[in-house]
């Protein structure tokens, strides 16, 4: 029963972290750019959500985070379908094929940041900009952002390990 209820409290504490992030991301309350770069520091967080958290819960926050972000983007489903695909692989893959160390959650924090960087690029980019724009685009914001969103990995990881294996097991 002990385990039910801390199991409560860390997925509550995540709603509120990743309307947290939302909010900072999406308003100029706090602004982590860096020359015209920005992190999308939810998708790290997702990563390390879905880690350590079971399938059917992974896809629901992936789901409802990506609905958030379509609603304040107004990109028609895309974020919802990416993220929702994305915290389901991540938690099957944690789960049956990766370790769930720092160096996974790096590895598929890199995987999905450039996934979701060059399929933003091709559905919203390729067809409509031309080359020096697309070039641009890809050298100027999407790379940079994939290497910063990268970066924050590592405080969620170690938080959400710290929650889900509280005696360092």
């Amino acid at each position: 029963m002990p385990e039910k209820k801390r199991l409560r409290w860390i997925r509550a504490f995540s709603f509120l972290l990743f309307f947290l992030l939302f909010i900072l991301h999406y308003t100029d309350l706090l602004s982590l750019r860096i020359r015209g770069v920005s992190p999308l520091s939810l998708l790290p967080l997702l990563t390390a959500f879905a880690m350590f958290e079971t399938l059917p819960a992974a896809a629901v926050s992936g789901l409802l985070v990506g609905i958030c972000m379509d609603g304040a983007a107004d990109t028609l489903c895309f974020h919802a379908v990416f993220l929702l695909l994305a915290a389901s692989l991540v938690s099957v893959l944690s789960n049956n094929l990766f370790n769930k160390n720092i160096r996974a959650a790096a590895v598929l924090t890199l995987f999905l940041s450039f996934s979701y960087f060059f399929l933003r690029w091709l559905l919203f980019y390729a067809f409509t900009a031309g080359m020096r724009d697309n070039l641009s685009y890809l050298l100027y914001f999407a790379f940079p952002s994939i290497l910063y969103t990268e970066l924050f990995i590592l405080p969620f990881y170690f938080l959400y390990r710290r929650c889900y294996h509280p005696k360092g097991g």
